[in-house]
């Protein structure tokens, strides 16, 4: 009898579990790059390298108190990350602010020049000045002065010159201070402190334009370093504090990181800041006043004059598009920051 022929058959898989592995593939592949570009906007660097910070992480960061040398502390007055964006018709506000200001005749002191030893040099001759200009924040955002908050040393911004008893030296010598900060251009805590800086729509990254950076005007981070600074600055005894860099990009691809019910255009954005900031320095008493361009489409000069006491400029061409947005002439409020003091009404002399 003829045997049977035995065969071996290979084994043989379908095609369709192939093609399911490798679909979950290419989804794990997409969801790892979504997920770095997303991540980006939680990232902190500080000194103690990169981290992730997650909302409910900052929110509790947020709550740290500062102390000041008095051995006082403040809690942060955390502002709501939900912010609802109303589109105020600021021109129906009135003027209220800059009643009762003073003259100023200011020298402007720019960061690499402030220690000690050169506060005591203008508390010995202040000829010819009656004010002080002291930039203790520039656009780098490292500060240029010895601060207290704890975001200065949290992020690796702060400054090494102690400037409270020279401080105190020229109030005793009746000098009127005027901190300058820039407040919305700062490279160094945009960088470092990503949540609370303006992104990029396209990359979730914080966004850069020629090197510079910006951070986010609704940010409860942005807001409660200002107001940090702010209280620090009453404390120490400034009258007035100058807010440079209250300006944002004109661009269809900037984002705001903080939650928002809608998309303000820049110069919205930029008002309530504004208006915030009025508020914050109406409970510490002091005067602010901003740096104004008009040729900045992010700033309302209308709303300058009314949340701001006084307006600087730094092209004399800018005057009177200052003076038809207070709607007269003012040689107190409107500021020159110029190279040549002008014969009559205050100026800051850089």
């Amino acid at each position: 009898m003829r045997r049977p022929r035995a065969f071996y058959r290979g084994e043989s898989r379908p095609v369709w579990i192939l093609t399911v592995a490798m679909s979950v593939l290419v989804a794990l592949i997409l969801l790892a790059v979504w997920l770095f570009y997303h991540l980006q906007q939680y990232m902190v660097y500080d000194k103690d390298g990169a981290r992730l910070v997650l909302p409910s992480e900052r929110e509790a960061s947020l709550s740290e108190t500062t102390g000041g040398e008095s051995g006082t502390s403040s809690s942060v007055e955390l502002i709501d990350v939900d912010i609802v964006i109303d589109r105020t018709d600021w021109s129906a506000m009135p003027t209220t602010y800059g009643i009762g200001l003073q003259t100023i005749h200011a020298r402007y002191v720019r960061p690499d020049y402030i220690s000690r030893a050169t506060l005591d040099a203008w508390a010995a001759d202040m000829v010819g000045y009656d004010a002080l200009v002291l930039d203790l924040k520039p656009e780098s955002g490292v500060l240029s002065y010895l601060s207290s908050v704890p975001m200065a040393d949290g992020y690796e911004v702060n400054g090494e010159a102690e400037i409270r008893d020279g401080v105190a030296a020229l109030k005793a010598q009746d000098v009127y201070l005027i901190a300058q900060i820039s407040a919305l251009v700062d490279d160094t805590m945009a960088l470092r402190n990503a949540p609370a800086a303006m992104r990029d729509a396209l990359t979730a990254s914080v966004y850069v334009s020629d090197g510079t950076m910006w951070l986010d005007p609704y940010s409860e981070a942005t807001r409660n370093y200002l107001l940090l600074l702010m209280r620090e600055f009453a404390d120490m005894g400034f009258d007035e504090v100058l807010f440079a860099g209250m300006s944002l990009p004109v661009d269809e691809t900037l984002r705001h990181g903080a939650q928002l019910t809608a998309q303000p255009d820049p110069a919205d954005a930029v008002a309530s800041l504004a208006f915030w900031l009025r508020e914050q320095a109406d409970a510490l008493d002091l005067r602010i006043s901003a740096i104004a361009s008009p040729a900045d489409a992010s700033q309302d000069l209308e709303v300058f004059f009314k949340a701001f006491d006084r307006v600087a400029f730094e092209k004399e061409a800018d005057r009177a598009a200052l003076e038809d947005a207070l709607g007269q002439a003012n040689d107190i409020r409107i500021i020159p920051i110029t190279a040549t003091a002008p014969e009559t009404g205050s100026y800051i002399l850089k």
